[in-house]
């Protein structure tokens, strides 16, 4: 019948599209950062020292904080991604890994 497809064209169409959600988006960054938040900079004494992102839910171990921001008690705004196979003495996972930190109120 003209007009009417068949199951293989109807299949071979849904793993063209899915194919194409799937791996289309690649080169795009889509997905922006896990957290998104203001912060504070904190200092722990422990086991040498450690320094936290302290937010209003938790505390997080950042494992790329700059020097520049490395004072106790600085408010920061953050954007970050959480890397979940990464923990520490400080804290548990995830640890942070920092895609922009500026001070607060800057």
């Amino acid at each position: 019948m003209k007009g009417s497809t068949t199951m293989a064209q109807r299949v071979g169409l849904s793993i063209a599209m899915l194919a194409a959600a799937t791996f289309g988006a690649g080169g795009c960054d889509i997905v922006g950062p896990d957290m998104s938040t203001d912060a504070q900079i904190e200092f722990v004494n422990i086991e040498g020292g450690c320094w936290l992102v302290v937010t209003s839910e938790r505390s997080y171990e950042p494992m790329n904080l700059p020097e520049s921001f490395r004072i106790d008690g600085l408010s920061v705004r953050i954007e970050a991604e959480f890397l979940w196979d990464r923990g520490s003495f400080c804290t548990g996972p995830p640890y942070l890994d920092i895609k922009k930190i500026e001070r607060a109120g800057v």
